[in-house]
């Protein structure tokens, strides 16, 4: 378990790495439009540590509506699979275009997506920035609307309402893969992020999983955190 643990380090570091040398910064948002797995946690932890911004739909959205809410987020960068890499083809921003697998000559005309094996590839081990602001978004999650008719519903989740979710639901032993000294929350800090909607918990605790435990070390405040409602797209 412990190996499995340190080859999920390494391949996360790689890959923050390599989206780093790739022009990846704090705040670029990536769409993950990708099947749990490696590739997709990897992606999630490399991102988290980049201070770049996960872009996420939940698994309860039609196909029609997870290609509208990515296409609302105005990703830079896209990560998928060949289904996912198919539903969001018709973006036009993204700069870098990444493939979980390394697709067949036939799925070119998805957009050309360089494999993302081969973007870890063709970079050396970089050094990385510094640790990203708690305070800056770490997610853009989109969840069903609260009304039929709608469009999805895009929530913000700043590093720290992660790190409070990470504590409130247990997952707060695991420290993150390019950490040292993880370490926990102060007193006082709230156990959980006040005014995100409740339908974007399950989304950000997938992300938190799939980072591996994602923790975010900063430095302790004189009292508890102050309450702010996550931004809605």
């Amino acid at each position: 378990m412990r190996a499995d643990r340190g080859a999920r380090a390494d391949r996360a570091i790689r890959l923050a790495s390599a989206l780093h040398s790739a022009g990846v910064r704090a705040n670029h948002r990536v769409s993950l439009v990708l099947e749990p797995g490696p590739a997709r946690s990897a992606t999630v932890a490399a991102c988290l540590r980049l201070g770049a911004v996960v872009v996420a739909a939940s698994p309860d959205l039609p196909d029609a509506e997870v290609a509208s809410a990515h296409a609302a987020a105005r990703p830079d960068v896209v990560v998928g699979d060949r289904h996912g890499l198919r539903l969001v083809r018709r973006l036009r921003g993204p700069a870098l275009w990444l493939a979980a697998d390394r697709p067949r000559l036939a799925d070119r005309f998805v957009g050309g997506a360089l494999p993302l094996v081969d973007l870890v590839t063709r970079h050396l081990l970089v050094a990385l920035p510094p640790a990203p602001d708690p305070h800056g978004d770490a997610a853009l999650l989109f969840v069903p609307p609260d009304r039929p008719g709608e469009g999805p519903l895009g929530v913000h989740w700043t590093h720290e309402d992660l790190e409070a979710l990470a504590g409130a639901s247990g997952r707060a032993g695991s420290a993150a893969p390019w950490e040292v000294d993880g370490a926990v929350p102060g007193p006082g800090r709230r156990s959980a992020p006040r005014g995100a909607r409740a339908a974007s918990v399950p989304l950000a605790l997938d992300v938190l999983d799939a980072a591996g435990g994602w923790r975010h070390r900063h430095a302790s405040t004189g009292g508890p955190a102050p309450a702010r409602r996550p931004a809605l797209v």
